[in-house]
């Protein structure tokens, strides 16, 4: 609305090209650093570092219609927060799977039922990180759960099983 007061711009004929949006999540006790550097993969995609930038991407525009990306928004913008506050965007390049589900046009995000499903898309992608929970205290599990946790605490022992699953002596089962 205020967009069509400002600018003059109709929403109704404005075509989306790509969409940005995400959640703020108030991660309690935890530090949002540590949560970052236990995410591991989404989808079975690595959350890599981009070069000079301050988060964490999974997936590539390139490849995808969407990439997920995942930071600390306090450290971003310490002004607007005193608390901890990890942040999750969905990048849409490609429009696809948006129009599919009729959000083609800038009013579309106007609708109500809209705003719910791209909150349940934010819900099933965060459900999909593969994330360490680094506060398991591997001193109260049994000798095989604390070789278990050393492996699931390691990156490298995804990444082989991954690695596995290409050169088919693995099962898609090992990773999930």
């Amino acid at each position: 609305k205020d967009l069509k007061e400002k600018f003059g711009i109709t929403p109704e004929k404005c075509i989306l090209k790509s969409l940005e949006y995400g959640i703020n999540i108030v991660p309690g006790d935890f530090q949002t650093r540590s949560i970052l550097q236990n995410c591991f993969y989404f989808q079975r995609k690595k959350f890599t570092e981009p070069i000079n930038k301050p988060y964490k991407q999974a997936g590539s525009l390139r490849e995808h219609d969407y990439i997920i990306k995942i930071y600390d928004k306090r450290f971003q913008f310490p002004e607007q927060s005193d608390q901890e506050l990890f942040r999750m965007e969905i990048k849409y390049g490609r429009m696809r799977p948006l129009n599919k589900m009729g959000i083609v046009y800038l009013s579309d995000l106007l609708i109500k039922d809209n705003h719910l499903k791209l909150y349940k898309i934010l819900q099933k992608c965060l459900s999909e990180i593969l994330f360490y929970d680094y506060t398991i205290n591997p001193i109260k599990l049994s000798g095989t759960k604390q070789k278990n946790i050393i492996d699931y605490a390691n990156n490298n022992y995804w990444e082989n099983i991954l690695i596995g699953i290409k050169k088919e002596t693995k099962n898609r089962k090992n990773f999930d």
